[in-house]
């Protein structure tokens, strides 16, 4: 059973089942149980005082049963937030990887990006310098309560957060269903500073 944690060695292998256990976990809620878990996790943030002296928030447009991040980068601007969202591009070395583009209107800045996942238009959104956010929200599959994560797979947030400023707070919102002891890490992983449910707030 997937939640079931021991202190087994976890090998890069079970990373992959992880991933899918996981999916197929949040697929299974309600979009009834994702508004209401997602309103009780947005309210969690709201209320931190980390987030409220956060000048410059980046987050990510929610997909497929997500915690509804819409929502929150939405009240983010309405409360003179600068808000930031991900664009996947061809960096300056050939691969591909995250760019930070700051957004001033939810719906009119943007469009349908790489996976289906929506994403700042380049044509209205401007690009930002990776050290001026304060805070970023983070999106994974699972974590677990030392703060480390089972992204999709590709590897484009590992690559970005060590290019972000040492300050900034890296914040994961997620189902309580998503966090459990231990998840397999690697060497380049690095940990959450705080994960955020509808049951509690994990400070790592």
């Amino acid at each position: 059973m997937i939640l079931d944690n021991d202190s087994r060695n976890i090998n890069y292998k079970s990373k992959s089942f992880l991933r899918k256990e996981l999916i197929s976990l949040r697929e299974k809620l309600s979009p009834q149980e994702v508004s209401d878990k997602s309103a009780i996790i947005a309210d969690k943030l709201f209320k931190l005082s980390c987030y409220n002296n956060s000048r410059v928030i980046m987050g990510y447009m929610n997909f497929r049963n997500e915690v509804i991040t819409e929502s929150i980068l939405e009240k983010s601007l309405n409360r003179g937030k600068r808000v930031v969202i991900p664009k996947i591009e061809i960096l300056d070395d050939g691969t591909k990887g995250i760019i930070p583009y700051e957004i001033k209107d939810i719906q009119k800045d943007i469009e349908l990006g790489t996976f289906g996942i929506r994403e700042p238009n380049k044509e209205v959104a401007v690009e930002i310098n990776h050290e001026d956010i304060d805070l970023i929200i983070i999106p994974g599959v699972g974590f677990d309560v030392r703060g480390y994560r089972i992204g999709f797979g590709a590897g484009y947030y590992d690559k970005f957060l060590k290019k972000i400023n040492p300050h900034c707070l890296k914040v994961a919102l997620a189902f309580e269903i998503q966090v459990l002891e231990k998840v397999p890490e690697e060497k380049h992983d690095i940990p959450m500073d705080m994960i955020i449910t509808e049951k509690r707030i994990v400070i790592v």
